[in-house]
């Protein structure tokens, strides 16, 4: 059995993990299509037009993303 000690050393590490996986999910689609969009404008030579674009399309997919890893989390709150 978990005594209160154990149960607040658990919900800790429940929201590093938590703030940890938020981390990576808000950065690594943005790195990913930066460097996707500097890719495209070096080999089309049409430079800021996709940079501008694939960071544009990456913030929309970090929202869309976290909305859909917190809507458990909300749900839960109703």
């Amino acid at each position: 059995m978990l005594d209160k000690r154990d149960k607040e050393r658990f919900k800790l590490f429940y929201v590093l993990s938590i703030s940890l996986q938020l981390g990576f999910l808000i950065a690594i689609p943005i790195i990913v299509f930066l460097l996707v969009g500097i890719f495209l404008d070096e080999k089309l030579n049409t430079f800021p037009l996709f940079l501008i674009g694939s960071v544009i399309f990456s913030l929309v997919f970090v929202v869309f993303e976290i909305r859909y890893y917190f809507s458990p989390f909300l749900e839960r709150k109703k």
